[in-house]
């Protein structure tokens, strides 16, 4: 049967009180075991218990008691004092036991006091300051105030208010003999049994005198009868007649007047009883097969190889097998079966590993055994040493066991040498690593000495480079190079000389100084030496950006002046042909035709006299120099038609001779000759210009031929 937890505390979700033991909240409608209840001073409720003792003074045959505790006895009261101490906190001091106690004794409590000990329900709070109850027996915890506690609550406000002038005397009496009632089920340990009292209203259906118990309420009486069957063990499958005649005697019984409503509570009853009494059944079930799974693994004619026949016969007579039902008695035997197979396995498995272990403690001795070692001639030194020809175990081994522990052993060499080698190309990394930092290292120091610069070429640096032992170090190691290593640095440099120079070029135009061909470095560090953004520029910087800007302004210079040449040229071919178009005599003087000349436009483009003088004359000396060759040209004309003629007349001659009809064949041959070169040639050269190259640019050309001279470079 299903009890609640033994602690108690708030309800579910809440925190407990100090020192008080956490508890899940009972679920509702859980019935929980309550003690058989005490007749005061009546007949035994079983056969066989002896009567009842009451409390003293109170008449036990009467059935109007009222719950009310007794009136401490004066003698009691009198030895009990109250007393605070120094903090104000109240203590009781006991003048005949010499005694102090915090808590009020139960002789100085008042009736309802009383009462309220009587309820197993207390009031507690948590930490947040909610309030909730808790019973002390089952230790059940709710946030609703029970019915029980309200009852008991509202039973004390009805004896404190003032009583009926009719019946003063009557109820005291009874008051006393409640209270004494109840006091002795509370030293009983359990709850008192609320019956109505002579003058108190009687609820519709309760008993009459002399019938039985009588509750407040019908959910306690309900609670009785539940509490009755429980007590009595009785069967859920018994039929109700035969039920109402085995509980007709016990009190508890009439508690519920009508027959429907204890054949309802029966029948509630019955439902969980039955899924107890299966849940018993299975559990009685569950303990015989493992009684007798326990037992055959104890018995050791047991084994493996055990046949179920045989195993029937011999536990026929005893008693933990016949309690277990014939269907699952095989299925015992088939569990049992199967754990002496899979103990059967692990021994043979820690025989192998045995086996191995001592085989391997034999491989270790073959002399020289390393990763290189051969199976057959491990096994064949191994076999001739003592050790393995007195071990029968051993050698009742399988090869194909004796093999992989063999491999094994030459596992661990091969993990090693692995090892060995992860750890050498670690090394060799690490190594490699450190040559890199050392070189670019060298490429600082080289950075600081102001030898190294963005416009640094390997092929100045390289004798200087070559000359270090961190150079030396990088050469036939993978990876970067320190030809890279130089080309990645300049190439750092070379983006931060960008930058400067364009931060430079800012505070040059803030200055207002335009840098030219004849800019001193004076004149240029004094411009920038008042801005802080140049004093993050480094020295070198500072003079590269100086040289760049004075060769971007002679590039200037030099545009300008080819600029001023092509006019000067322009204006000087317009003023000779105004002198050619003018037809000036060659011998004429430049006085005589400057008036002639200036108005023209030619004329006043050229603003020196001096100039214009230097054309004339120049016009004038290219006119005789033209006439001078003109002449040389005709003599030379006339002096090759001569030659020409001479020669048509001597080969005339020739012909006339016997030889010159083969001299005639064999210039026409050597004339063919030269003709098939010249065509073979010009073919060539239209295959050239048919062909993809011929269709690249000048400046593809031109790049291709940079490229070449780049790497020719770097391998020199």
């Amino acid at each position: 049967r299903k009890m609640a937890h033994p602690g108690f505390g708030p309800p579910h979700g809440m925190p407990g009180m100090p020192g008080m033991p956490m508890m899940s909240m009972m679920p509702p409608g859980l019935m929980v075991a309550r003690p058989p209840l005490l007749m005061p001073n009546g007949p035994p409720l079983f056969p066989g218990q002896p009567p009842f003792p009451g409390p003293p003074g109170v008449n036990t045959s009467a059935t109007n008691l009222v719950p009310m505790p007794p009136a401490p006895p004066q003698e009691v009261a009198q030895v009990w004092s109250e007393h605070k101490n120094a903090d104000g906190r109240t203590y009781y001091y006991n003048s005949e036991t010499k005694q102090s106690v915090w808590e009020k004794p139960a002789a100085l409590k008042t009736q309802a006091e009383l009462l309220l000990l009587s309820c197993p329900w207390r009031e507690a709070t948590a930490e947040d300051g909610r309030k909730y109850f808790y019973h002390t027996r089952t230790k059940q915890s709710v946030w609703v105030k029970p019915k029980e506690l309200e009852d008991i609550e509202k039973q004390i406000a009805a004896q404190n208010a003032p009583a009926s002038e009719a019946k003063p005397a009557a109820a005291a009496p009874a008051a006393g003999a409640a209270a004494a009632a109840a006091a002795a089920a509370v030293a009983a340990g359990v709850a008192p049994v609320v019956v109505a009292a002579e003058g108190t209203p009687v609820e519709e259906g309760d008993a009459e005198e002399g019938e039985g118990f009588m509750y407040a309420t019908k959910d306690e009486a309900k609670k009785a009868l539940s509490d009755l069957l429980t007590d009595r063990l009785i069967p859920s499958a018994w039929p109700w007649d035969r039920v109402k005649r085995t509980v007709f005697g016990d009190p508890r019984f009439n508690g519920l007047k009508r027959e429907n409503e204890k054949k309802q509570v029966w029948n509630a009853w019955r439902v969980v009883r039955a899924k107890e009494e299966k849940e018993e059944a299975r559990q009685r079930a569950r303990t015989a097969r493992d009684n007798l799974r326990k037992l055959m693994l104890e018995r050791p004619d047991i084994t493996a190889d055990s046949k179920w026949a045989d195993v029937q016969h011999a536990l026929k007579d005893n008693g933990i097998y016949t309690q277990v039902e014939e269907r699952e008695r095989y299925d015992v035997f088939r569990d049992v079966m199967d754990e002496r197979k899979r103990q059967k396995q692990e021994e043979l498995k820690a025989l192998k590993k045995r086996q191995k272990e001592v085989f391997v403690q034999l491989l270790e001795r073959v002399p020289g055994l390393c990763i290189d070692t051969l199976w057959a001639d491990a096994i064949a030194y191994v076999q001739t040493l003592p050790e393995y020809r007195n071990n029968l175990d051993l050698k009742s081994m399988d090869q194909l066991d004796l093999l992989t522990a063999f491999e094994e052993r030459m596992k661990v060499f091969e993990d090693a040498y692995a090892e060995a080698r992860r750890d050498e190309r670690d090394r060799l990394r690490t190594q490699q690593r450190k040559n890199r930092e050392a070189f670019l290292g060298l490429l600082d120091e080289l950075e600081r000495r102001n030898v190294l610069h963005a416009e640094s070429t390997w092929a100045e640096l390289r004798d200087k480079i070559m000359q270090d032992v961190r150079y030396t170090a990088m050469l036939g190691q993978p990876g970067s190079t320190p030809l890279d290593l130089f080309k990645l640095r300049v190439e750092e440099l070379h983006d931060r000389l960008h930058e400067d120079k364009r931060l430079i070029r800012d505070v040059l135009k803030d200055a207002k100084l335009e840098v030219d061909s004849n800019t001193t470095w004076e004149q240029y560090a004094g411009a920038l030496q008042g801005d802080v953004r140049a004093s993050a520029v480094t020295p070198m910087n500072l003079k590269l950006a100086l040289a760049a800007l004075q060769r971007k302004a002679e590039q200037r210079d030099r545009e300008q002046r080819r600029q001023d040449e092509k006019k000067s040229s322009k204006r000087a071919a317009a003023f000779k042909a105004l002198l050619k178009d003018s037809k000036i005599a060659e011998d004429a003087k430049w006085a005589d035709v400057r008036e002639g000349l200036s108005g023209q436009a030619a004329f006043q483009e050229i603003a020196s006299e001096a100039e214009r003088e230097s054309l004339f004359a120049e016009w004038q000396k290219s006119g005789r120099s033209a006439k001078e060759s003109d002449s040389e040209d005709d003599r030379r004309e006339k002096k090759h038609r001569s030659s020409r003629h001479r020669h048509r007349s001597r080969s005339r001659s020739r012909s006339r001779s016997p030889s010159s009809s083969s001299d005639d064949e064999s210039r026409k041959k050597r004339k063919k000759e030269k003709k098939d070169k010249k065509d073979k040639k010009s073919k060539r050269r239209r295959h050239r210009s048919s062909s993809p190259e011929s269709d690249r640019s000048d400046d593809d050309l031109e790049r291709k031929r940079e490229m070449l001279l780049a790497q020719l470079t770097d391998r020199k």
